[in-house]
């Protein structure tokens, strides 16, 4: 008899599947108001603030990027599987909050492992490229006959090699084979990473899931109504602190509807950012096999930072999501008829697809420093699948 073996491929985990335990970067009060969002919504799951200096590691809040989480599975006696974990620290060698995936997480049935190029980055651009905020799962489905029973991996992607993703770690992902990629650009983007503007979440519906996206369009909208009926005195993000990127200062954030919607400049950035969206998710469609209406607007503007787009509005698409339940950026919209404009559109957009929904206050220590809910926190999930049956 002939039996031909493999190694067993390391799976990155998708949003959808079950949550065991949440991370996030226990700074102290700089991180409290997210953990405060992030309780109530956690239900049964664990939530754990690491203080990454008992670790010999920098204060990096950016919990998503610098750490992923995968799992290698085995048949194993009786039909059952037998797992190991994977704690995967990013291709950021400088980076130390990374040694958590070896210092913190290996030992009995979880790995660790670091893969980068020993050139280092190609770029700032490819630095920032390179963080797991940038590397997501599209959930399973199948399209046309073809399942992806493990789904596919989501990056952002430029086309170039010296604002792209550590080609070690790329090629490391290509060779596990089964869960095979889809890329879309994020060149046009400050930080460059797929999840500024995309995230699949649980849905009642057929597929199981639904793709959100940051919608500039639909947000303009929205506060062009309030101003047409008798509101553009109201104010966005009132008592919140703005940071000036080209000077560094703090000034107050609060603007007038009317204001915003005669500012030009942020109204030709909101409709480049909305092209460029549309484009990607175009691409997503004809890959996944989406309709329309597994498609979900989540409206907030962007703005124009040193060349390339930012979500001004804080990024709402830029969420946790747990069982169905998610941790919203709080947008800090203007008061319309007694209920914040964005909130009160997100609560009518996500409530009948089954999900609960809170929001986490994230301006100072994620929104303004480039960032939202879904960079500063990070999920262990639950991969059951075997990954030796399917179509792939």
């Amino acid at each position: 008899d002939t039996a031909v073996l493999r190694i067993a491929p390391v799976l990155f985990q998708y949003n959808t599947a079950p949550t065991r335990r949440i991370f996030y970067t226990d700074a102290g009060q700089y991180t409290a108001s997210l953990a405060a969002g992030i309780a109530p919504m956690a239900g049964t799951v664990p939530v754990e603030g690491i203080d990454l200096r008992e670790f010999g590691a920098d204060d990096d809040v950016w919990m998503q990027d610098f750490i992923d989480f995968g799992v290698m599975t085995r048949p194993a006696a009786g039909g059952t599987l037998k797992q190991i974990r994977i704690a995967i620290r990013s291709a950021q060698t400088d980076r130390t909050a990374g040694t958590i995936a070896q210092d913190k997480f290996r030992g009995v049935d979880y790995a660790s492992f670091a893969i980068s190029d020993p050139n280092g980055p190609a770029s700032d651009e490819s630095y920032s490229m390179s963080s797991f905020g940038n590397f997501e799962v599209v959930p399973p489905y199948e399209k046309g006959g073809v399942a992806y029973p493990l789904g596919r991996n989501l990056w952002g992607s430029t086309g170039k090699a010296a604002t792209s993703p550590d080609p070690s770690y790329t090629d490391f992902v290509h060779a596990q084979a089964v869960q095979p990629e889809i890329t879309v650009d994020t060149s046009w983007l400050l930080v460059g990473h797929v999840d500024e503007f995309t995230s699949f979440v649980q849905a009642k519906s057929a597929r199981g899931f639904v793709l959100l996206v940051g919608d500039p369009g639909k947000a303009r909208t929205m506060l062009t109504a309030a101003r047409d009926g008798g509101g553009g005195s109201t104010r966005l993000f009132v008592d919140r602190m703005s940071l000036d990127w080209n000077t560094g200062a703090q000034t107050p954030a609060d603007r007038a509807i009317a204001d915003v919607l005669t500012d030009a400049d942020l109204m030709a950035s909101s409709q480049l950012a909305a092209s460029r969206i549309d484009e990607a998710v175009q691409h997503l469609k004809t890959e996944i096999g989406l309709s329309d209406d597994e498609i979900v607007p989540m409206p907030f503007l962007f703005e124009q930072v040193m060349g390339s787009a930012l979500a001004w509005i804080p990024g709402t698409v830029n969420l946790l999501h747990i069982d169905g339940r998610v941790v919203i950026p709080d947008p800090f919209g203007p008061q319309v008829g007694g209920s914040d404009l964005f909130k009160a559109d997100l609560l009518a957009r996500l409530m009948p697809l089954g999900l609960s929904v809170g929001f986490a206050d994230d301006w100072y220590a994620y929104h303004e420093n480039a960032g939202e809910v879904h960079c500063g926190s990070n999920v262990e999930r639950e991969l059951t699948t075997p990954w030796w049956e399917g179509s792939r």
